[in-house]
């Protein structure tokens, strides 16, 4: 399976679209204009039964 590259559209280079736990962790960061791990953390373990760990988030 190949993985997504970015393309290129005219001059402009388009990056490949974010994984879904990416996409969670950048809303996040961009809600808040800045953001340590375990504020990104709290924010996504909240109200949810599936908790991510610290170190899966500092990953991203």
């Amino acid at each position: 399976m190949s993985s997504p590259r970015s393309s290129t559209h005219g001059s402009i280079r388009v990056p490949p679209p974010l994984h879904e736990l990416e996409a969670e962790v950048m809303e996040a960061v961009w809600e808040r204009g800045e953001a340590s791990v375990r504020e990104v953390m709290r924010a996504l373990n909240a109200g949810t039964d599936r908790e991510r760990a610290y170190t899966t988030i500092m990953t991203i």
